[in-house]
């Protein structure tokens, strides 16, 4: 018998695979994504490089720009950090689901795991499924009644996403 942790990290380790497999398939990149890695090339040049749009989140500029300012593939290592986001998500999302009922956090993990938008966009440098992915996270130390650390998590989850604040307020208005 294996036990729930060995499940879940084979579970997690399958995913992981098939989420790199699909970062490595070759696109045609969205506009965003283009602003974002320019944004970042505009924050850690010091403004002498790019142009910066001031409306786009800064969280995943400085994702971005953190690659290319050390000299790395910028897209490749920027979707390998999503993914590791994504994949802690899934980690604290069966948390959450076998908080709520018990032995439901594998099928709560492989419904959301399959989500059409995830498995479109996924393989993108943009913002949602980090700012859905880390507002998770924040929930799961709300429940946890951490509501520093909550409140941290959430902050940064509006820094990469800003209609994650939603979130927040919500949480906020319970608190």
């Amino acid at each position: 018998k294996l036990t729930k942790s060995k499940k879940l990290f084979i579970l997690l380790s399958i995913i992981a695979i098939f989420a790199i497999i699909c970062s490595l398939i070759n696109y045609a990149p969205y506009w965003d994504e283009g602003a974002y890695i320019s944004n970042g090339k505009f924050l850690f040049s010091g403004g002498h490089i790019s142009t910066y749009e001031y409306q786009r989140p800064p969280m995943i500029a400085l994702v971005t720009g953190f690659w290319w300012f050390l000299g790395l593939n910028t897209i490749i290592f920027s979707k390998l950090i999503l993914i590791l986001i994504f994949l802690l998500v899934l980690f604290y999302l069966y948390k959450v689901s076998e908080n709520i009922y018990e032995n439901t956090g594998f099928l709560t993990l492989l419904l959301f795991s399959s989500l059409y938008y995830l498995l479109l966009f996924l393989n993108r440098i943009l913002t949602g499924i980090a700012g859905l992915s880390i507002s998770i996270i924040g929930y799961y130390f709300y429940n946890r009644k951490k509501y520093l650390l909550s409140g941290f998590i959430l902050s940064i989850a509006f820094l990469f996403r800003y209609t994650t604040g939603i979130v927040f307020l919500i949480i906020g208005i319970f608190i």
